[in-house]
């Protein structure tokens, strides 16, 4: 006799072949061979009694049954635990007259009972034997003496969920005794009522089986990627299960490839839980049912096979092409039409038809596609005038994305630079850039810029007819463009124009880089630089802005700046003229502050008139930046003799007189920016020259009350100011 041990009251005894009989109801289970179909099938008519795990009727692989429902079985994986993801469920249907459907689910047939990890008894787990046990007391009332009762094993986390297995038990009328009719073996249950239900649950279970494919519809001929993901009972994706691939179609025949319709016919889920299969479609329209199944799961997804139409047309070449006006292009136009699944489709009408520009296209009439889905025409040649033409391919049918295509051809040409370097030192090579018709960058993008060889050439291509402005750059200091730089050259349709430069190196050269700023107003004109030392050069330089003068011998140079726009002159902070050093292969630099601006005045200090003995003093000037101007003032109060004082500066009638700085604000002003002061030499009505600064303040407003003057000569310890009473001081 073997008798194996349980918690609570589940100890069984197992006798062969008698039994010793209670007088309780007691249970017994049997097993018959079936098929998988019949899993969730009870008996129709009378108990024909299956079981379906690990072991048996090819049931769920890693769930097993446990003695005494079964004998102790052989398993090697690895238990799982995992009790509240798991969350195990018992459900008990009666099917002694019929198959039970869904057994303890809202949409199937009610459980006589069901037992859950929080029911009355629970399903618990035995972590030291590595099961899950719950005691199902068969003598309750809902269950009944002659019946067989199937019991359905769940688990699963949601979305992952499933039935793992189920026996099927017969309560006999035999006190105390059940038989295996399988087997022969007897069962007897210690109180005679009590059955203990153990099961173990591995790890690795397949939960669910999903698929996917990118279409849900073929051409005939054409092919489908189906995908299974398989998860576990956990959710996790599942790899190394084995998923089996079946197709069925509507017609039989036909609809699939008579010779390799699924590829693989089946597989193992890869680390991501996926494996797929290949549908390839037959000749014929219909539908295809394609299922996978692992490990009692399945799932299915259907194709539907039609005769393809066009869907999607495309350019086979240029779309975009440049000729002489009243040629032809260098690529004849083509397309290419496909089908739905992306496969090139034959036998469809293209008519090309020219839209603009005046031009002709060979074949006039439709040009149908060929093999490998592409219709193309003879020639296009474009019109005699027109810079842009457009020819326009549409396809025969409706909804065909890209449909029609159009082609654009411009009677455009080319720009090429080329270069040429002599002497020592030599770069690496330069960058070029052109500006087109319009401006930078012209119409239809015709400017541009790329590198260029120390000799050599690059060609720019499609550029828009008109005239191009080249420039040279990245020329290093040790050498001189030779050649006029920028450069200006036409650009004419279908031909090829070139901007030749020239450049001389010496290691033993350097550069100069003069830079200007402005202070106050920033005129529109430029002024002169000149450079004199070993090579003496002249060129204009913008007020604000920079000049560079590269590939002049090393050694001193003296840099001018000269004939600046009216009003403006170099600040006194900026010495003019400047001496610098040019080095060997590297740049010296020169910088002048530039200040532009006019102040001038027409008025009195102090009340009263203008006349001798009156504490009153006028003045009347104009006075710029570039220290050009003059300036009269008389003081009436200080009289030599009966005449009043004067002091005049004017350069013009009296060259000893002048103007020696200029400052573009004053601190003798409430806002600074708004005055200005300079210094001069002025004669006074004895004939003496003095030096003197004049104080200058605009309230920037017209004869306001604001304006402010002050004059002061060191020497003499003179000073007079005062707020302007009569007239106007205005900077500009």
């Amino acid at each position: 006799m073997l008798t194996a041990r349980h918690e609570g009251n589940d100890s069984v005894t197992s006798m062969r072949p008698l039994a010793t009989l209670c007088s309780r109801l007691t249970v017994l289970l049997t097993v018959a061979a079936c098929s998988s179909s019949d899993r969730a099938t009870a008996p129709q008519s009378h108990p024909e009694f299956s079981i379906s795990d690990a072991l048996h009727e090819g049931g769920t692989p890693g769930f097993y049954f446990l003695p005494p429902m079964v004998d102790h079985p052989t398993f090697g994986g690895t238990f799982d635990s995992t009790i509240s993801t798991l969350n195990p469920q018992i459900a008990l249907c009666d099917v002694t007259n019929g198959p039970d459907t869904n057994c303890g689910r809202a949409d199937g047939t009610p459980a006589v009972i069901k037992f859950t990890t929080t029911s009355a008894p629970a399903i618990t787990l035995d972590a030291t034997t590595q099961h899950y046990h719950v005691n199902w007391v068969t003598k309750g009332a809902a269950f009944v003496a002659g019946h067989t009762y199937r019991v359905h094993v769940a688990a699963g986390a949601s979305g992952a969920r499933r039935e793992l297995g189920f026996a099927d038990v017969l309560l006999t009328t035999t006190p105390g005794q059940a038989r295996n009719m399988e087997t022969g073996d007897l069962i007897m249950l210690n109180d005679g009522s009590t059955l203990p239900i153990h099961f173990r649950i591995e790890t690795g279970i397949p939960g669910s089986l999903t698929l996917s494919a990118p279409t849900s519809s073929v051409a005939v001929g054409n092919a489908d990627l189906i995908t299974s993901t398989v998860v576990d009972l956990h959710g996790a994706v599942l790899a190394g299960a084995t998923v089996a691939w079946t197709v069925a179609t509507t017609p039989a025949t036909g609809v699939a490839d008579a010779t390799q319709p699924l590829n693989p016919t089946s597989g193992q889920t890869s680390t991501a839980g996926t494996t797929a299969t290949t549908f390839k479609a037959g000749t014929t329209p219909g539908t295809a049912t394609v299922t996978a199944a692992s490990a009692g799961l399945s799932a299915l997804v259907s194709v539907s096979v039609s005769q393809p139409t066009p869907a999607a047309i495309a350019a086979s070449g240029p779309i975009s092409q440049s000729a002489p006006a009243g040629t032809a292009v260098a690529s004849p136009p083509a397309v290419i039409v496909r089908d739905g699944a992306g496969n090139p489709m034959a036998g469809v009408a293209v008519t090309f038809a020219v839209t603009s520009g005046g031009g002709t296209v060979n074949p006039a009439t439709a040009v149908t596609t060929n093999a490998s889905g592409i219709a193309a025409v003879t020639s296009w040649t474009l019109g005699p005038t027109a810079e842009t033409n457009t020819l326009t391919a549409t396809a025969a049918g409706n909804g065909i994305a890209g449909n029609p295509v159009t082609f654009t051809a411009t009677t455009r040409g080319n720009l090429t630079v080329t270069t040429s370097t002599t002497g020592s030192s030599l770069p690496g090579g330069y960058a070029v850039s052109f500006d087109g018709p319009g401006g930078p960058g012209g119409p239809g993008g015709s400017g541009g810029s790329g590198p260029v060889a120390t000799s050599g050439s690059a060609t720019f291509g499609a550029l828009a007819v008109g005239s191009y402005m080249v420039t040279l750059s990245g020329v290093p200091s040790n050498c001189a463009v030779t050649s006029v730089n920028p450069q200006t050259v036409t650009v004419t349709g279908g031909a090829t124009v070139t901007a030749a430069f020239t450049v001389s190196c010496s290691a033993s050269a350097g550069a100069l880089t003069v830079t200007t700023t402005t202070v106050g107003a920033s005129p529109s004109s430029v002024a002169t630089l000149t450079v004199s030392g070993l090579v003496s050069a002249t060129q204009q330089v913008e007020i604000n802005g920079s000049v560079t003068v590269q590939g002049i011998p090393a050694g001193s140079y003296t840099v001018t700046l000269s004939a600046m726009p009216a009003t403006c002159g170099v600040a006194t902070s900026s010495a003019n003229p400047q001496t610098v050093t040019v080095p060997a292969m590297g740049t010296a630099t020169a910088t002048f502050t530039v200040q532009c601006g006019e102040v001038s005045g027409r008025g009195q200090i102090g009340t009263g008139s203008p006349t001798p003995g009156n504490n009153v003093v006028t003045f009347d000037f104009d006075v710029r930046a570039d220290l050009t101007g003059r300036f009269t003032g008389t003081d009436y109060a200080d009289l030599h003799g009966s005449t009043p004082a004067t002091l005049t500066t004017d350069p013009a009638t009296d060259p000893a007189t002048r103007f020696t700085a200029y400052r573009m604000s004053s601190s003798a002003c409430s806002d600074p920016t708004a005055g200005v002061e300079f210094d001069a030499i002025g004669r006074e009505d004895t004939g003496a020259l003095v030096s003197y600064t004049a104080y200058l303040c605009d309230d920037g407003v017209a004869a306001g009350s604001g304006n402010f003057f002050n004059v002061v000569i060191p020497s003499e310890g003179f000073t007079v100011s005062g707020t302007v009473t009569s007239g106007d001081i205005l900077k500009r």
